[in-house]
């Protein structure tokens, strides 16, 4: 791989950006008790989730376990763009400042931007009852009654175990801040039992809300939390990569920062057409989910500049440093990024011998995510031509220069003049894969075996089903979701700003729209 100058300024600061990510997973920590819920759902308690930290027996110690980033951050970051401690990340994450404290606020009032576009007089009738605390599903669909059915997390002892967690995670960074850890894979661990998929935090979080009003009682802790901690990441890289002429002194840090999208993508259907039997699409799927999970290193662990923000089986999208508002396009300190990524894409993918060019884009600067539903789209229709540009099939051996074409990729020859059906060596690798991985031990519980769900007849059905999500996402299909009707609105608003609502609730449609005319 060649030499990038900014990629290693960003790994030298490697411990910083991802100090920075875990500060963001925790800074709303406090939602994740039983009186954040009550005080929302009508109870005069008094909490407040922002100083949770100051409650604990002895305080929970911000500083003792995160006061190393201010040194470790030399003159990248100033030392008076850091707080004067680092409890005020949690304190005034809401608010407006100047410096690293600015950067998440900008981060946070992206993500939890949908809760502020309804002025607080007209959506207090959304708010859930204690009784009726309800987390749903995204199509509003109830869930879990949080208050009558609570999850461990909302206990006191799953708090204690949230508390000790964040100690653990914040200890383990700075064990290997200490230890000055050179290899990637002891940070990529460190990320992965922290905020993994068996991850004790991740699964507390996922299982209580961010927000509580309806229709927005879908957003869990987890999901707030974690957006916000990738935009906080990237915008601190940016901030690094920009160097001195970064606007740290700046109080308008928060609606200046801009991001960007890495869209990385590759032609996994082809993979799935091309299959003659079952191992050759799990074999082929196994690769593919290893071409994504390097890169999902690459960027958020070796380079650290930013995090996944959506994934499937051929799409991964990630947050990037974006130019702020007050900034020409492009800036000078992204000059060199997208033709660098690409080679280091197609390094990855060239080392597990894919038959297809990865496709790889950064998006405009934006402070909505709102874009990566249009930057998969444009990631999917490229890549549904397989060879969408030039590309060099790896995996050829010496011995394999002659024979019939592979029947299963359909580009490599498989060595043997004698048999049309024989794969070449890498697709028998992956049709093989499952059956050495159960010698091997390594698939766990799982079986190769399908006679054992197949009936009488040795007969095996596959059922696929599919919910294309776009139309909801891109605002299409908006009118079908839950939304607040005019007569309703007017119901519940009768007083606006102290004078009676000028809509007539006789026939609030035309007299809207009148009055917007």
């Amino acid at each position: 791989m060649s030499t990038f100058a900014p990629a290693d300024t960003l790994r030298q600061h490697r411990p910083v950006l991802l100090a920075c990510e875990a500060i963001g997973w925790f800074h709303m920590a406090g939602k994740a008790r039983m009186e954040f819920l009550r005080r929302h759902g009508g109870d005069k308690v008094q909490y407040d989730e922002r100083k949770w930290h100051d409650a604990e027996q002895p305080p929970f110690p911000w500083d003792d376990l995160l006061g190393w980033v201010k040194t470790f951050s030399g003159s990248a970051i100033p030392q008076d763009a850091w707080p004067a401690s680092m409890k005020e990340f949690t304190e005034k994450h809401r608010e407006r400042d100047r410096g690293m404290l600015g950067l998440l606020q900008a981060g946070h009032g992206v993500v939890s931007g949908i809760e502020k576009n309804v002025p607080t007089r007209t959506s207090e009738y959304l708010g859930q009852s204690l009784p009726h605390m309800w987390l749903s599903s995204p199509f509003g669909h109830p869930k879990r009654n949080l208050f009558a059915d609570p999850p461990e997390v909302l206990t006191e002892r799953g708090w204690k175990q949230v508390v000790e967690e964040i100690r653990r995670v914040l200890d383990g960074l700075k064990h290997l801040v200490t230890n000055d850890a050179a290899d990637v894979s002891h940070w990529a661990d460190w990320r992965k039992r922290a905020i993994g998929p068996q991850s004790y935090l991740r699964r507390a979080f996922l299982s209580t809300l961010a927000e509580t009003r309806l229709p927005n009682n879908d957003v869990t802790l987890w999901d707030q939390s974690y957006v916000a901690a990738a935009l906080f990441k990237s915008a601190v890289a940016g901030a690094i990569l920009n160097r001195q002429g970064f606007p740290w002194g700046d109080n308008r840090i928060k609606q200046e920062t801009r991001w960007r999208l890495l869209t990385v993508s590759i032609g996994t259907d082809h993979y799935e057409a091309r299959a003659v039997k079952i191992g050759d699409w799990t074999g082929a799927r196994a690769a593919l989910n290893e071409f994504f999970d390097q890169v999902a290193q690459l960027i958020e662990v070796d380079l650290a500049l930013g995090s996944l923000l959506y994934r499937d089986s051929s799409v991964a999208i990630f947050s990037f440093p974006g130019e702020r508002w007050d900034e020409t396009l492009a800036a000078p300190w992204l000059n060199g990024w997208g033709n660098w990524l690409q080679e280091q894409v197609e390094t990855i993918a060239q080392g597990l011998h894919l038959e297809t060019p990865p496709f790889v884009r950064l998006s405009d600067p934006t402070r909505s995510l709102v874009r990566l539903v249009q930057e998969r789209r444009e990631a999917r229709k490229i890549t549904a031509i397989p060879l969408h540009r030039a590309w060099d099939v790896g995996g050829k051996m010496a011995k394999e220069s002659q024979g019939h074409v592979c029947p299963v990729c359909q580009v490599r020859l498989n060595g043997d003049p004698s048999n049309k059906g024989k794969p070449c060596k890498v697709c028998w690798k992956r049709r093989h894969h499952r059956r050495d991985d159960w010698l091997g031990g390594r698939l766990g519980h799982d079986t190769i075996w399908f006679e054992e769900v197949a009936d009488s007849n040795n007969r095996i059905a596959f059922l696929t089903f599919s919910l294309d999500m776009e139309p909801w996402l891109n605002g299409e299909r908006v009118d079908s979701l839950r939304a607040q009707a005019i007569s309703e609105w007017r119901r519940f608003n009768p007083i606006l700003s102290g004078q009676s609502n000028p809509i007539d609730p006789r026939e609030p449609f035309r007299s809207l729209e009148e009055y917007i005319k």
